[in-house]
């Protein structure tokens, strides 16, 4: 993105550069990167100060959150859009913009043109809907390419499932077997100080918990772990059971090692959809 926009001042003139995002935290992260190249760019406030600084067309860099494009002055703004030739620079197109959002942004900037990024990969049916919105990609960047320039680490796939060895003790042992495959005998006592613990969380109905346990037993098995020199992430289906997960995690040895990471902030706005229109304050 910062590249393109450095192009598009060398190349067009006078060329009027929007960028759209749909969360305070990347409108100001971004900010902060054009301010790191030397670029200023005008962060709106408002939805009056988004619609003036459009229709004076003086500012090269502006932006501002998707949800300052009104839906309910979608009307008025078909009346009175902005007939300047910006260009759109929206990131994070995968959210926030196969809705009546995205056409209050179209109604108000008919004229422009709208250049969409993202780094999410898409499954087949959000690839269909941000190629109905945006048009055909300009270029792609993919993940086995990033794996050959060394940019990320390959992805190693280990399909897991708790829940199939909590039907019996036989199983209870079973599992351990498998989880300490490859360990030596003194490894392997270590973990046996703690597995009778570990047996009465897996007999109970709480799949959290059991999930919580499997975690702790990798954490204690797998060398990078053990050594402190690797971490673990777990992706929670919702705050709420992150925080759930976190309370599990303090019963443990991991206790002193747990955290929850959301960029959400604590108002009712957040425990709706990340994904829909309403995901962000529209003032």
């Amino acid at each position: 993105m910062v590249w393109l926009t450095q192009w598009l001042r060398g190349n067009i003139k006078q060329a009027r550069i929007l960028i759209v995002t749909d969360r305070r935290e990347l409108d100001a992260q971004i900010q902060g990167v054009f301010e790191g190249i030397g670029e200023d760019l005008y962060r709106a406030d408002s939805k009056k100060d988004l619609l003036s600084v459009l229709v004076e067309n003086k500012k090269f860099l502006v932006g501002a959150l998707v949800h300052k494009f009104d839906d309910n002055d979608l009307e008025d703004l078909k009346k009175q859009p902005v007939l300047k030739e910006w260009i759109v620079l929206v990131d994070e197109c995968h959210r926030t913009q196969s809705a009546k959002l995205h056409k209050a942004m179209k109604s108000l900037l008919p004229n422009a043109i709208f250049i969409a990024f993202s780094s999410m990969p898409l499954l087949k049916q959000d690839k269909k809907t941000s190629q109905e919105v945006f048009g055909d990609y300009i270029h792609c960047y993919k993940f086995n390419e990033a794996v050959s320039d060394k940019v990320v680490l390959d992805l190693n796939y280990e399909a897991r499932s708790v829940d199939q060895y909590v039907s019996s003790p036989e199983k209870l042992d079973e599992y351990f077997e498998l989880k300490t495959q490859g360990l030596n005998e003194t490894a392997k006592t270590e973990l046996k100080k703690k597995w009778v613990n570990l047996q009465k969380v897996f007999s109970t109905k709480d799949r959290l918990a059991r999930i919580v346990q499997d975690i702790v037993l990798d954490m204690a098995k797998l060398p990078r772990l053990r050594n402190g020199k690797g971490n673990a992430m777990l992706v929670a289906e919702s705050v709420y059971n992150a925080c759930r997960y976190f309370e599990l995690f303090l019963e443990t040895e991991l206790k002193d090692k747990v955290a929850v990471i959301t960029s959400y902030e604590p108002n009712i706005a957040d425990l709706k959809d990340c994904g829909s229109d309403e995901s962000e304050e529209s003032c």
